[in-house]
């Protein structure tokens, strides 16, 4: 019984000194981009299933970039993941997608995704949920405008991976960004396994930028007439 008080009081202890927000404001101050765009984070922390060719590896998929993350094949079993380097409470991401290289440039962009994540704890991806249900985001109507998508309920991970549900009829190419912000812990304490908090309500999904180009959404596994199997974890 003592055994039992001491380990919940030291649980309590450690959840006590995770700085996860909880107010608007701090939800507001916990939005940093967390360091594709800056190149914070390095290229090889960025991997993927596949890319199509050069200049469409996955260390291109940068918010911004000259150049864009393009897989192999048009299907929902391609990804792009990041790891983080560390414990973040990750509360939102930004997507773009881009235009193809040659002439005429095509659009390729991704109009749904979903998010899997993972924790220092886990060897596995889980899937972002809420209340159970798998989550799918909107993504981009267009090559240039950078859309952000807020997460509903934070989540505390150490990488993150999106993988398409929906894209243009020619194909997708992937630029990304993820928001949130870093954990006020002890050093020699791990955090506790908290997945997720619920945060107050705001708008889930914003856009800046202009411009807008044509397309349908299709569900397909055909592939394109080039690609390179690589970077896989």
């Amino acid at each position: 019984m003592e055994l039992q008080i001491v380990f919940g009081v030291l649980m309590a202890s450690i959840v006590a000194t995770l700085t996860v927000p909880s107010t608007a404001e701090e939800v507001s101050d916990c939005r940093v981009e967390l360091g594709m765009r800056s190149g914070a984070i390095h290229d090889q922390q960025i991997s993927a299933s596949s890319f199509y060719g050069p200049g469409w590896e996955a260390r291109h998929a940068r918010v911004d970039g000259r150049y864009a993350w393009r897989p192999a094949q048009r299907h929902r079993h391609e990804w792009l993941a990041v790891d983080l380097g560390r414990t973040v409470n990750i509360t939102g991401v930004m997507t773009q997608g881009h235009l193809s290289y040659e002439s005429p440039r095509r659009p390729y962009y991704l109009k749904r995704f979903e998010l899997d994540f993972k924790t220092q704890y886990d060897e596995e991806w889980t899937s972002y949920k809420i209340d159970g249900k798998d989550i799918t985001f909107d993504g981009n109507n267009d090559t240039g405008t950078v859309v952000t998508n807020i997460l509903p309920e934070p989540v505390l991970a150490t990488a993150l991976r999106f993988h398409p549900a929906g894209w243009h009829s020619n194909g997708f190419a992937l630029r990304v960004e993820i928001l949130g912000c870093s954990l006020s812990v002890p050093s020699s304490e791990p955090p506790s396994p908290i997945a997720t908090t619920t945060v107050p309500p705001f708008p889930a999904k914003t856009t800046h930028a202009a411009g807008r180009a044509e397309g349908t959404t299709v569900h397909d596994s055909s592939a394109w007439t080039m690609g390179f199997q690589g970077e896989r974890e």
